[in-house]
This record gives structure tokens, C-alpha cells and sequence, in this order.
């Protein structure tokens, strides 16, 4: 099983607060320029966000984000969408702080990893905004 979401010189993951990525259950789903991967996690999971351009790749033009249930079958962004810009090196890598550790919600079971790849630098929002 991956545990590792890799598109066109991306890698995202998540890792639990023992140290470990977590694995995906089902392979990611690739749309042309995008690619998302639904990861199944233990309900009230702590968890870290990893992304950051693969290594000996260029810098890359991207948006990625986490959805995670919302309500009754509703998704929506969490904590926000995080970009890369191929003019700004400092966003060709993040990790959420250890000390701010996502948990998942109480009635929820997975979490929705998604990079979306562009040809220019970002501006707006991504379209599943």
C-alpha cells in the first residue's frame, strides 16, 4: 500500500503523532492535472500534513489541501488550501507545526488528500473551493 500521495514532482503525506505516514487503502484517482487520494484514519486521529516538491524536480505550480467530512456526507476544506508557486521557493515544502497536530472529528473515518497541478503561478482559489 502507498503512503505517499507523488504527482508530477509532488509528494504530500500524512503522519500520525507516533511518527508514521499512514496508508492509503485504495490508489489514488488521477484527473489530468490532478490527483486524490481518500485515506482511511482511526476516528479522533491526530495527524500532521507533509508536502513538498520531490526530490532533484523543479519548483512547481500547485494547490493542495485537505478535505474532511463536514456533517452528514458534506465535505469541506480543512484547515485551509496551501499553494506552491515556482517564483516563491519557500513554498516548495510545508509541514503543519508538531505542535498543531489536525484531528479528525469524532464521526469521521477519513480524510480526502488532493494536489492539483497548474501551468502559471496561483492566484484566486482552486476550483474545488
Amino acid at each position: 500500500m502507498l503512503d505517499t500521495l507523488s504527482h508530477l514532482g509532488i509528494d504530500a503525506w500524512l503522519q500520525s503523532s507516533e511518527g508514521t505516514k499512514f496508508k492509503f487503502t485504495n490508489p489514488p484517482v488521477v484527473e489530468g492535472n490532478q490527483i486524490t487520494a481518500v485515506i482511511e484514519v482511526k476516528r479522533a486521529q491526530k495527524y500532521a500534513v507533509h508536502w513538498s516538491k520531490s526530490q532533484g524536480t523543479p519548483a512547481s505550480n500547485a494547490w493542495g489541501t485537505i478535505h474532511r467530512p463536514k456533517g452528514k456526507n458534506r465535505l469541506r476544506p480543512f484547515p485551509e488550501t496551501r499553494h506552491m508557486s515556482e517564483n516563491d521557493s519557500q513554498t516548495q515544502s510545508w509541514s503543519i507545526p508538531y505542535d498543531l497536530w489536525f484531528c479528525t472529528p469524532q464521526n469521521t473515518s477519513f480524510i480526502i488528500l488532493k494536489i492539483q497541478h497548474l501551468r502559471d503561478p496561483p492566484t484566486g482559489l482552486p476550483e474545488w473551493e
